[in-house]
């Protein structure tokens, strides 16, 4: 296949991004805050210190303090490599980097499609779908590890087609480093490259050896850094994430208490029936989100026709290892969006997997219908691929829009943390005060200040940490902890803090 269909669907694609782009100016949610903000913070040359404490788990001495003991660092300095390129402090400068790199994603697609059919129509239409990724087109123009995670997945599984000997397996090992680099669940990915390498024809042991060595080449100073700053490979609130009982638990004042012993005081039946809640959660955002609906069933032809392709085999274990985690090791993530994030990897094999099935079923209706081949090809692709394009531009417009196109729905995060910070100049506080409010990487993507998160417990909890930390203000919005909502409702009735009003729905109070 000729270098002109790559280019076209690239160009096609980034023309797609640059428009949905123009209606998202601000991250939207924390996630993409976050890797926003610490971009800023690299590229000043401020480190990979946290200006900001947005969970408890990992133990917290002073702010800044060390950074990513939750996200992994690589969407962060892909936002730092564009605001260094363009000298612009602004999130444009931070995303522009993102927005390329997902332009690249339906090439992969169709490089894959390629390699598993050698026929140019299955390809063209694996990279027409791809440039129109529904629920994930909310996602690749900002500042997350969307694009990043399904361009890395994509390469994966181009590297495991490939047949050049221990640079293969050392190669496959360098990726699955930067897929953990990129999301902490990257680390399975390292089972599917080791799978594929004890099933190669010869030299096993050594290739499983290569895998290990190239993920080591890329993680080892990661792991080194952490050794010197946590005392461990990886910071001890990874492991605390384990014992949550509910979602909120992730920001405990007291993580001390997450235990294996507290986890299972809740009985066995909560716990089968939250793994249960998660596990349907992900079956359902399988179909919906990475099989757009209408692509699930081709997704499934594809994939049971190319069963016997060991490198497909190798990814569908890393998808069944995170789907296991996500509900059953970290459920509250996964109802959350971990599973969407994670599953994000597997889209480039998944469109080029429908591909596949579409054709097998335009095979059929050849040999069955009698159908002429080119000509229901191009039809009912067509179709296809406008319905995946409306479904995109319907959920797009949902998610991001919404009403009015001039005030884009996306924007109201921002725009609410923005105000905030203008009150809080208002009510006197300097830029310096330290400041406890729900979401504190939005706080800072929007006002440069740092802040801590509002504990989840009641108002001894948030004394306390206000009282450890020095904060000197409180933020209290309508989306609270359960304990705080008398506090919220009365706000004047708490003797120990001193209320200074509230303005658009937003309780201020001044911490002693």
């Amino acid at each position: 296949m000729s270098w002109k269909p790559y280019l076209a669907v690239t160009l096609l694609t980034l023309l797609v991004l640059v428009i949905l782009a123009g209606f998202q100016a601000s991250p939207g949610y924390m996630d993409a805050e976050y890797y926003y903000s610490m971009g800023l913070r690299i590229a000043k040359g401020k480190g990979l210190g946290e200006p900001f404490v947005w969970n408890y788990l990992t133990p917290v001495e002073a702010i800044p303090h060390p950074g990513f003991t939750y996200w992994m660092p690589v969407p962060a300095f892909i936002s730092a490599v564009g605001l260094w390129i363009t000298g612009w402090e602004t999130f444009l400068g931070a995303r522009w980097v993102h927005v390329l790199i997902a332009a690249f994603i339906p090439a992969i697609a169709m490089r894959i499609a390629w390699g598993l059919t050698s026929k140019n129509s299955t390809a063209v239409l694996a990279g027409a779908l791809a440039v129109f990724p529904a629920f994930y087109s909310v996602f690749l123009g900002t500042t997350d590890s969307f694009g990043i995670i399904m361009l890395l997945g994509g390469i994966f599984f181009l590297v495991c087609k490939t047949d050049r000997g221990r640079e293969k397996f050392i190669g496959l090992g360098a990726i699955c480093g930067l897929m953990h680099l990129t999301r902490a669940d990257g680390l399975i990915w390292l089972a599917a490259a080791g799978y594929g390498a004890l099933l190669s024809n010869r030299k096993r042991y050594l290739n499983l050896l290569d895998v290990v060595v190239g993920y080591l080449i890329i993680m080892a100073p990661w792991f080194a850094r952490n050794t010197v700053i946590f005392g461990s490979l990886m910071p001890s609130g990874t492991s605390r994430a384990f014992w949550l009982q509910e979602y909120n638990d992730l920001f405990t004042y007291y993580p001390q208490t997450l235990t294996f012993e507290n986890w299972v005081s809740q009985g066995w039946t909560a716990i089968f029936e939250k793994i249960k809640t998660a596990g349907l959660a992900n079956i359902k955002n399988a179909l919906l989100v990475q099989g757009q609906v209408i692509l699930t069933p081709f997704m499934l032809i594809g994939a049971w026709k190319h069963r016997q392709d060991r490198a497909v085999q190798g990814v569908f274990l890393a998808w069944l290892g995170v789907f296991l985690l996500m509900s059953i090791v970290f459920p509250f993530a996964g109802l959350r969006g971990g599973f969407t994030h994670s599953g994000a990897a597997f889209q480039p094999l998944l469109w080029a997997l429908a591909g596949c099935g579409f054709y097998t079923i335009i095979g059929w209706g050849v040999k069955r219908r009698n159908w002429i081949q080119c000509k229901a090809g191009v039809i009912f692709g067509s179709a296809l691929v406008m319905l995946v394009a409306i479904a995109s531009i319907f959920i797009y417009h949902n998610r991001v829009i919404g009403e009015d196109f001039r005030q884009p729905i996306w924007e109201n995060a921002y725009q609410d943390a923005s105000g905030i910070g203008v009150a809080l100049e208002e009510l006197g506080s300097s830029a310096d005060e330290l400041i406890m409010i729900n979401n504190p990487p939005g706080f800072y993507a929007a006002t440069g200040r740092s802040a801590i998160v509002i504990p989840n417990g009641g108002v001894e909890d948030l004394l306390a940490a206000g009282s450890d930390f020095g904060a000197k203000i409180l933020v209290l919005e309508r989306n609270h902890p359960q304990n705080l909502t008398a506090l919220y409702n009365a706000p004047g009735e708490e003797d120990r803090l001193e209320y200074l009003g509230k303005w658009n729905h937003v309780a201020y109070f001044r911490l002693p």
